[in-house]
């Protein structure tokens, strides 16, 4: 069987004072960028919680990476100001950093993937010391007689499932990248859309476009960056994840952390309506 190579960190998030510093560097050239919307449904429970953020697929020449649009543009950010006053470098990437990770909850990752190949690395900034686990990649089904125009694009459709979720998607043979957004791959085109049963989680295509100007794809240099790694099962990684959210409220209750009642209600119920990850666990 086909197996997916999962990289994950757990890394605590930028919240007060400290400044997103990792050490990037240049791994690819963007060749192509396609934009995604996507639209998730916070709580499992209620259709009354709900987000969205523009993601984007960089196709190099050799590497791909899926990112919300906001992180590559910190990222960028952090590397254009690398050589100015410490000052203002910190207080900028902190800025960009401080609105990606407010705005993108469900999306604060990146993705890279050989252009032609299955495997990828899976990267999310969250709170703890960085972890990886194996994954299988997936098995698609092909619809028959399902052509329709998504976003401009003949399209065909396949079927797929992926940690308790069934997927419908939408591929292109138009544009010859066996690529798609979050960890979807293996189709004979890019997937123009994807989307769960449910409509919780949804991706569509809004714009494809060849890049004609100098974009570079970067990655987190972890030794540099003195970011250990720590192999744990798949299972176990989303176990963790769930048990950090439920950490943050025991904070909470914490005497010597003074926060206005109401303000601490509003944070608690935020946090644990937060509980419709695409990776269900």
């Amino acid at each position: 069987m086909k197996k997916i190579t999962i990289l994950l960190s757990l890394m605590l998030p930028v919240l007060l004072n400290a400044a997103y510093k990792p050490t990037l560097s240049p791994v690819d050239t963007v060749q192509y960028l396609a934009t995604y919307k996507y639209d998730y449904q916070e709580d499992s429970t209620s259709a009354l919680y709900k987000g969205n953020a523009y993601m984007c697929l960089q196709i190099g020449n050799r590497l791909c990476r899926f990112a919300a649009r906001s992180r590559i543009t910190t990222d960028s950010i952090h590397v254009a100001l690398k050589n100015t006053d410490s000052n203002l470098r910190n207080s900028s990437v902190q800025k960009a950093f401080v609105n990606d990770f407010a705005s993108t909850y469900f999306a604060r990752y990146s993705i890279f993937s050989g252009l032609n190949v299955k495997s990828i690395d899976f990267y999310e900034g969250t709170y703890k010391p960085y972890h990886f686990y194996e994954e299988t990649c997936f098995n698609w089904n092909f619809v028959a007689d399902s052509d329709t125009t998504i976003a401009g694009y003949l399209c065909k459709k396949a079927l797929t499932s992926y940690r308790g979720r069934n997927f419908e998607a939408w591929y292109t043979l138009e544009i010859p990248f066996s690529k798609g957004p979050f960890k979807f791959n293996g189709l004979p085109g890019l997937i123009v859309k994807i989307k769960d049963t449910k409509e919780e989680h949804v991706f569509e295509l809004s714009s494809f476009k060849k890049v004609n100007y100098e974009s570079l794809i970067y990655t987190v240099d972890y030794k540099k960056s003195n970011l250990p790694l720590t192999e744990i099962e798949a299972d176990d990684y989303f176990k963790l994840k769930r048990n950090i959210q439920l950490e943050r409220l025991g904070i909470f209750g914490n005497p010597d952390i003074k926060l206005d009642p109401e303000k601490l209600d509003e944070v608690s119920q935020k946090i644990l309506r937060r509980n419709n990850q695409i990776d269900k666990y």
